[in-house]
């Protein structure tokens, strides 16, 4: 997992706190757009990285709706972004906001290859973000909602699909099985039969 690592905290600060707020939205976060508000460093470029990340910006750089709620005063919006930007970290730790820097430390070491500056970085990152979140206006269920990996569906019990396009209730899984017989063809017609007769006991209960 790689996490975004913004150099300079007071800048994206800054940014969150008065550029987004007071300035018109644009149609694109690109570095001249940056550098036009202000922004002309190249560390500065490390902000982009992190919009992505929160979802404040899509992956052709344009303003999301979170960008917008968060314009609007929405505090909310920002914390949505970084439960779903950070949602592994969250799957560890379900208030990460509130957990201590060595605990993040130790989680970002584990999880990245960073090293220890970059370590640092990250940390100051995510708890820059989550100061100027309010968690209270959105909800930690958007983890849950998200998880790192597709759950895996089981049916206990396997729902054979027959011929005649009888189907299951939509709202249970089920397992569609196709079946090839070969028959040789010498084989008797009572022999044929026998193989039927003992399909349809196994797969449809018919004695």
């Amino acid at each position: 997992m790689s996490y975004p690592v913004c150099i300079v905290t007071a800048k994206l600060r800054d940014f969150l706190v008065s550029k987004i707020k007071n300035l018109g939205t644009p149609t694109t976060v690109n570095y001249k757009w940056l550098a036009s508000i202000g922004f002309k460093s190249t560390n500065d470029r490390s902000l982009i990285t992190v919009l992505k990340f929160i979802n404040f910006i899509d992956s052709s750089s344009h303003p999301t709706d979170l960008w917008k709620k968060f314009k609007g005063d929405n505090k909310g919006a920002l914390a949505e972004g970084i439960l779903v930007g950070y949602k592994d970290l969250y799957a560890t730790y379900p208030e990460a906001h509130k957990v201590s820097t060595s605990d993040l430390q130790n989680y970002f070491r584990t999880h990245t290859d960073a090293g220890d500056r970059a370590i640092q970085s990250m940390v100051a990152t995510f708890k820059t973000l989550s100061e100027l979140a309010d968690f209270e206006r959105t909800s930690l269920s958007l983890v849950k909602n998200q998880p790192a990996t597709l759950p895996e569906v089981v049916s206990s019990s396997p729902i054979i699909h027959q011929a005649t396009g009888e189907t299951a209730s939509a709202k249970a899984p089920s397992v569609h099985i196709d079946i090839q017989i070969h028959i040789d063809a010498n084989a008797k017609a009572e022999q044929i039969d026998q193989i039927f007769a003992s399909m349809a006991k196994h797969l449809y209960d018919k004695q």
